[in-house]
């Protein structure tokens, strides 16, 4: 416990006399720090059930892309039909409908154009949206004459500001609507289809301004059906419904992919791991041998102190584990303080850089709390980082001929 107060001691006192070197090295640890945060952060959602899309892998998607044996291209399954489809298709837990359309939204004297989804009561149920304030409407208030509408905390916070969103009223293309409820939120990694801002009954759809009439159709099965039966049961049934209509669809159970399969596909699975793990090497390399060179510069200025403590009996390990503390003390710092403002710098980007819609109230680039096991990876990068940033001057100097650094020279 006492050497390890006097490394404490000697990294204290080099710290306070280095200032500008122990900033920017706080500094560069904390933008390397935020930089993994935010590849850990979009890996994890990429290819993890993050909610509101948290039945994704027992979800299939599909909305018009559909050909006949003869290359023609079908439309898709009409709202009105979408019954008697599933009536043909075994084992299904519930179904979803949604049609999204970017258009002006006005709330008070206030315009601004969103992306709204106009959907039905099951929708929230295959997603598992997480309500701030108030609810979803249900499956009768979808036909009710008082017209109600969701939205997200974004676009709460933006318009409403402190003010309950609860009960205010959203105008859009030319109907008013009552916002009953507020959800968290989400991230744009987490899923493949369009991202909405504001969610509307669809009995009031007017499918404009993109003119497409067909609704995105998913469908959700059972966690006891595995997910090959249940592909050949929507495979047939999608068959079939085309048959009774005189055309045979073009498709093959390899064509139908779950969410969760079509947002790896999307995103590159395991070439998605390989890069990453690329990235994270390169984010902690970089930075490091810039720092080295530094470190490198900062202990020749002091090599004649380390010699002194090397004739006063310190030996090797002890001038290699003073200048490793010091590192790891720089770099904890810096890395704690980069998980801190990780999201807050996040966010600052986003709304300059990234905004999914023109004024920025799409979804987020990254949500959601961090896992564990990127805890530990963090953690165990700031090691990583401090040791080649640190250990490699530090073991360069607590070589060096004890002579040679009196005179301030080197061995090497």
């Amino acid at each position: 416990m006492t050497k390890f107060g006097h490394y404490l001691a000697f990294a204290g006192n080099n710290i306070f006399r280095n200032k500008l070197f122990s900033f920017f090295c706080i500094i560069v640890s904390a933008l390397t720090s935020i930089f993994i945060y935010a590849i850990l952060q979009m890996t994890s959602i990429i290819n993890n059930d993050t909610p509101p899309f948290s039945n994704s892998d027992r979800i299939i998607s599909f909305c018009d892309e559909f050909y006949d044996t003869q290359g023609r291209y079908l439309d898709g399954i009409p709202a009105p039909y979408l019954e008697t489809f599933l009536k043909g298709l075994r084992n299904h837990e519930s179904c979803a409908i949604s049609n999204t359309e970017f258009t002006s939204v006005f709330i008070g004297d206030k315009m601004f154009p969103s992306s709204v989804a106009f959907v039905n009561s099951d929708y929230f149920i295959l997603n598992d949206f997480e309500f701030i304030e108030g609810r979803a409407f249900t499956k009768e208030e979808t036909w009710d004459v008082e017209k109600m509408a969701v939205i997200t905390e974004k676009i709460a916070r933006k318009y409403l500001g402190n003010i309950s969103a609860l009960g205010q009223e959203l105008e859009i293309q030319g109907n008013h609507y009552k916002v009953i409820g507020v959800v968290k939120d989400y991230s744009v990694f987490s899923t493949v289809k369009e991202t909405a801002s504001i969610w509307l009954p669809y009995s009031v759809n007017k499918f404009m301004p993109s003119g497409m009439s067909v609704y995105t159709t998913d469908v959700l099965f059972p966690e006891n059906v595995p997910k090959e039966e249940f592909k050949q049961d929507m495979l047939f049934a999608l068959k079939t419904f085309y048959k009774n209509r005189g055309m045979e669809l073009d498709l093959s159970i390899d064509g139908l992919m779950t969410l969760k399969e079509q947002r790896s596909a999307r995103y590159g699975n395991n070439g998605l791991f390989a890069g990453v793990s690329l990235i994270i090497f390169l984010l902690l390399l970089i930075p490091a041998i810039n720092i080295i060179t530094l470190s490198e510069s900062g202990i020749q200025n002091r090599i004649s102190e380390l010699a002194v403590r090397r004739a006063c009996g310190a030996t090797k390990g002890a001038i290699l584990y003073m200048i490793i503390t010091e590192s790891l003390i720089l770099v904890g710092i810096g890395f704690t303080a980069g998980i801190v403002m990780a999201h807050p710098i996040i966010n600052l980007a986003e709304s300059l850089f990234f905004r999914s819609s023109a004024d920025g109230t799409g979804a987020t680039l990254l949500s959601g709390p961090i896992p564990v096991i990127n805890i530990f990876i963090l953690i165990c990068s700031g090691i990583i980082f401090s040791l080649i940033s640190g250990g490699i001057p530090a073991y360069m100097a607590a070589k060096k001929n004890i002579s040679l650094m009196l005179k301030g020279g080197s061995n090497d």
